[in-house]
């Protein structure tokens, strides 16, 4: 009967552990990095959190350093700007960005005004654009203009860009 051939897992680590500095909870956390990885990128903070419950520190530490060595890591710069694009997309204010990039211990971004004044017209024109075609009045009302502020400072945008927007709005109608 043949045996079939050793075959080593990638990355360095073979199968059967026989290095010395090598233990299996350092291959494990490895592949359990990779298979988070192969989802999505992630930061050297969400991947301690998820690897904390599980392995030791010392373990966590041997785990990121062979990442950053194989360059497996996105830099904390290009992370941010990923996900301030995504979140950018999304909608999302300034302000919820610059949070959820603070939990990720990640950079700040610049901040664009323009392109949060976009946004806000978006998010007016998605949620208030039935509502005050019904009223059939040439312009916002009070009410109205009350109930978009109160709606886009609950979701981050602060007061010069809504009160920027609302003039907009004034002006085109």
């Amino acid at each position: 009967m043949k045996k079939s051939p050793q075959h080593s897992a990638p990355w360095g680590f073979s199968k059967k552990q026989n290095s010395p500095h090598v233990s299996s909870d350092e291959a494990r956390a490895f592949e359990k990095c990779m298979r988070l990885l192969a989802r999505r990128d992630h930061s050297v903070k969400e991947l301690r959190e998820k690897l904390s419950p599980f392995y030791t520190n010392e373990v966590i530490e041997c785990t990121l350093t062979k990442l950053n060595e194989l360059r497996l890591l996105k830099s904390p710069e290009e992370l941010s700007r990923l996900w301030s694009e995504s979140l950018h997309r999304q909608g999302k204010s300034y302000r919820q960005i610059e949070n959820k990039l603070h939990r990720l211990n990640l950079p700040s971004t610049p901040r664009d005004k323009e392109l949060e004044k976009e946004k806000c017209l978006k998010l007016i024109e998605r949620r208030f654009s039935k509502s005050m075609q019904h009223t059939g009045t040439p312009h916002i009302t009070f009410d109205d203009k009350v109930k978009i502020k109160r709606y886009l400072l609950y979701r981050g945008y602060d007061h010069e860009t809504i009160m920027s927007v609302l003039r907009g709005l004034d002006e085109k109608r």
